[in-house]
C-alpha cells in the first residue's frame, strides 16, 4: 500500500512540473512587467502587422488582422487610437484601464469613437520576454496565445 501511495505521488508531482514546463514554453517567454520606455516605438510581426505606440499613449498600426484575427469592421476602427497599461491587480480577467498605472505586464488599445467602438473592438496586449527580448502578444480574450510569427517585437532603429 505504501508503495501505490509514493508512486501516486510521483506522479502528481511529474504531472505538474510537466504543466509548468509547458505553461512557460509559451511563444514569447515569461510575462514581464513593462514600462513606457520598454513600450514606445515600432512593434512588427513576422507575418506583416506593424504598431508605432508613442509617448503620448497614442498608437498607429497597418495590417492589424496579421496580428490577430478580429470582429467584422474592427480592423478599419484599429489603425489608431489610445494605448494604456492595464492595472491588472489580481487577474488580467479582472484589469482595467487606468491612466495613473505606469507599468503593467497589459496594454489595451482602445480604438478613437464611442465607448461602443471600444467596447467591441478594443484589444489588449500581453507583455512577454524572452532570449529574443520583449514581445507584445495581442488578443481580444486574456485567455488568448500567439504564435511566433503573430508576436510582436520592437524595431532596433
Amino acid at each position: 500500500m505504501h508503495v501505490r501511495r509514493s508512486t501516486s505521488y510521483a506522479i502528481t508531482a511529474g504531472i505538474a512540473a510537466a504543466v509548468a514546463l509547458l505553461s512557460s514554453c509559451s511563444a514569447g517567454g515569461a510575462e514581464f512587467t513593462a514600462g513606457a520606455s520598454d513600450i514606445t516605438g515600432i512593434w512588427k510581426n513576422a507575418n506583416g502587422a506593424q504598431f508605432s505606440f508613442n509617448p503620448d499613449g497614442t498608437f498607429t498600426a497597418q495590417r492589424v488582422t496579421k496580428a490577430l484575427p478580429l470582429p467584422g469592421g474592427c480592423a478599419d476602427v484599429l489603425g489608431a487610437g489610445k494605448w494604456r497599461f492595464l492595472n491588472t491587480g489580481t487577474a488580467a480577467a479582472d484589469s482595467r484601464p487606468d491612466a495613473t498605472v505606469q507599468q503593467s505586464s497589459w496594454l489595451t488599445l482602445d480604438p478613437p469613437g464611442s465607448r461602443e467602438v471600444a467596447a467591441a473592438c478594443g484589444i489588449q496586449a500581453g507583455i512577454h520576454k524572452d532570449s529574443d527580448g520583449v514581445s507584445l502578444c495581442m488578443v481580444i480574450d486574456p485567455d488568448q496565445t500567439c504564435s511566433s510569427d503573430e508576436l510582436l517585437r520592437r524595431t532596433k532603429s
